[in-house]
């Protein structure tokens, strides 16, 4: 009760301070407060509003503002805005905090703290801060922090940090971090969300640990598991990278650039083994996923493998391939074949020639080395150059140089 007694108190010193005040210093104060930055936040002529120095209250309309607004019927525009529960007003140059909520309708310059939720009709600047959400109908420049949820509808210019989701439509130039979710419009910066980043071009960085996408990327997209892009200047690291275009780096598991197409080689080497090969990404980094059959020595091997690779050209139609290949190799069929296999890794460095944009030749010399169990007959077939383990290890490894060449279509 004593409480509620010296808050009722403050409310009517300050009511009866910020009235006799500003009734006879508006023009003054009115002039200290249109700073350059103000003026572009404004949506009224800066007559239409009054200063009020110090509005306190419960909840709106039990606000020294509320009050004084009724009185007159200009908008108002606080410089420190304290309510017990929340308080709406027009504008605030300088600091308002409420137990729940902050409501200005049309602008804020300066620092908004609340249990809940801040919201701002217009364009804000500076920061905010709320359990739940931040909220503003127009642009914002510089900070939101929220327990949930920050929304700048028209724009950013510095950070929003929420634990589950930033929305800034428009042009972003700042930061986005986030529990969940980031959405912007055009990202000249930085986009980290524990699960998915989507913005319209992205100039910097997007970073999410599941999935990133956007339409123009001149920059990076890393995630844990899919990046996609229309075009793509920069890199897409990613367990899966789609682009319709990327002319930079896709550098994942399975990479797909719809330009670039796919490409399957054909080719053979000194273990006889034929192998067919699919290629997904582009000439700066592929990806290449192989199957190989090797049926002369009176038993069917085969094998499976998966590669990386990079071309470098030379001329318009000469490149040089380098690569690594590692492969699986297995005897017959049946549940037995498991007890016979090899490991097998490939260096490879080969020249190729280009006859058409959908025909090459290669050819070049590898770096080959196997391992096995012993009691494994299938490392006989490899032309081994020299052993690198033997008995009693229980590793067979061997390594030998060899020449790998083909087609590719």
């Amino acid at each position: 009760m004593k409480t509620l007694l010296l808050f009722s108190a403050a409310l009517v010193v300050a009511f009866v301070f910020t009235f006799t005040h500003t009734q006879a210093q508006t023009t003054a104060t009115t002039t200290a407060i249109s700073t350059t930055t103000t003026q572009s936040l404004t949506l009224f002529p800066r007559e239409a509003y009054m200063p009020i120095p110090v509005n306190i209250g419960f909840v709106a309309p039990l606000a020294v503002g509320n009050i004084v607004q009724a009185a007159t019927g200009k908008r108002i525009v606080s410089n420190v805005s304290l309510h017990l529960i929340g308080g709406v007003g027009n504008a605030l140059e300088g600091v308002e905090g409420s137990g729940i909520f902050n409501v200005q309708t049309d602008y804020v310059n300066g620092v908004q703290g609340a249990g809940v939720i801040n919201i701002v009709g217009g364009d804000a600047a500076w920061a905010q801060g709320a359990g739940i959400a931040n909220i503003v109908n127009g642009r914002f420049d510089g900070a939101q922090g929220a327990g949930v949820l920050n929304i700048a509808a028209k724009g950013l210019s510095g950070a929003q940090g929420a634990g589950i989701m930033n929305i800034a439509s428009g042009k972003v130039e700042g930061a986005q971090g986030a529990g969940v979710v980031n959405v912007a419009g055009d990202l000249y910066g930085v986009q980290g969300a524990g699960v998915l980043n989507i913005a319209e071009n992205v100039h910097g960085v997007q970073g999410a640990g599941v999935s990133n996408h956007a339409k123009n990327v001149a920059g990076l997209q890393i995630a844990g598991i899919l990046n996609t892009a229309v075009t793509v200047t920069g890199a897409q690291i990613g367990l899966i990278n789609i682009a319709e275009n990327n002319e930079g780096v896709m550098l994942g598991l399975l990479s797909f650039s719809a330009a670039q197409g796919l490409h399957v080689d054909l080719w053979t080497d000194e273990t006889r083994f034929i192998r067919f090969g699919l290629r997904t990404g582009n000439k700066n980094f592929y990806n290449l996923w192989s199957f190989g059959l090797q049926p002369f020595n009176g038993i069917t091997l085969w094998s499976i493998g998966y590669g990386i690779g990079t071309q470098i050209y030379m001329s318009k139609n000469d490149y040089i391939d380098i690569s690594i290949l590692g492969e699986s190799t297995f005897e017959g069929t049946g549940t037995r074949f498991w007890n016979y296999s090899t490991s097998l890794a490939h260096f490879r460095f080969l020249y190729g020639h280009e006859f058409s944009k959908h025909f090459a030749v290669f050819i070049g010399p590898t770096l080959n080395f196997s391992w096995s169990q012993y009691g494994n007959n299938l490392p006989e077939i490899f032309p081994a150059s020299w052993t690198i383990t033997s008995a009693p290890y229980p590793i067979n490894s061997r390594a030998w140089i060899g020449i790998s060449g083909g087609f590719r279509f």
